[in-house]
């Protein structure tokens, strides 16, 4: 497939549809990982990286849930936020500490509030803690956010007991070490590993396409990860770099 003539469809189709999700790319969909944060005014996970991430148009943002002492929801990569252990601090202390963007740390809640006033973009949100699988899906059936949300995880457990509770959503295995027909034992919708996993591990690749398991990279942070992962149709592309596909569009 021809990059260049991918990336000039892809233009041509948002001014013909008026799409929101700009940067669609043939099966492979663009997802800012934990917003677009490397930006003036932002930091990761932020409200300000949600808010820039929808405004570049990608097709999702993906984002890290967290749970605190006092078992609180909030948006964090963790395990620490500044000098506290979120594991073992209380939702008050956390949010105490400033974002580098001198934002407060969004509660789930928060940042759910936040995604109800923006244009909508599919929810990337990670799961980081096994405990709060519960909280989780009760509060996105809260916001009735059932076909905007795609689970993900590096536990296993948590993926089989997310897909379980709703089984119409996507979920998928982040770790890198189950291949597509364990994962398709499982029920799960398929994997997002690590762009070096699945360069090397291109049979898993293959199985997948031919199990119609969808599948994605994450880490896909120079020109040509994101031109690999054009050519071989990867469904999700997730970057900490999102320049990269205005600037392939000029090459």
């Amino acid at each position: 497939m021809n990059n260049r003539l991918t990336l000039c469809t892809l233009f041509l189709c948002y001014l013909i549809t008026g799409c929101n999700s700009l940067y669609t790319v043939s099966d492979c969909k663009l997802v800012a990982h934990r917003g677009y944060w490397d930006t003036e005014g932002s930091c990761d996970n932020s409200i300000a990286s949600l808010e820039k991430a929808i405004a570049f148009g990608v097709y999702g943002v993906e984002f890290d849930v967290v749970q605190s002492a006092d078992d609180s929801l909030l948006v964090c990569h963790g395990p620490d936020h500044g000098q506290l252990e979120i594991k073992k601090s209380s939702y008050v202390d956390l949010r105490n500490v400033k974002l580098e963007n001198k934002e407060t740390m969004p509660s789930l809640r928060e940042y759910f509030q936040a995604c109800k006033a923006l244009p909508p973009c599919m929810l990337f949100l990670e799961v980081k803690d096994l405990d709060s699988v519960e909280q989780i899906l009760a509060l996105v059936d809260e916001f009735s956010f059932q076909e905007r949300v795609v689970y993900l995880s590096f536990s296993k457990t948590a993926c089989v007991n997310i897909k379980t509770a709703t089984p119409k959503n996507e979920v998928f295995y982040l770790n890198g070490d189950l291949s597509p027909d364990e994962l398709l034992e499982l029920n799960l919708d398929g994997f997002i590993y690590s762009f070096l996993t699945l360069r090397d591990r291109q049979h898993w690749l293959n199985r997948a396409k031919v199990l119609g398991m969808k599948h994605g990279a994450y880490n896909v942070d120079r020109k040509a990860h994101l031109k690999w992962c054009l050519l071989n149709d990867i469904t999700y592309a997730l970057t900490d770099n999102l320049i990269l596909f205005r600037e392939l569009s000029t090459e």
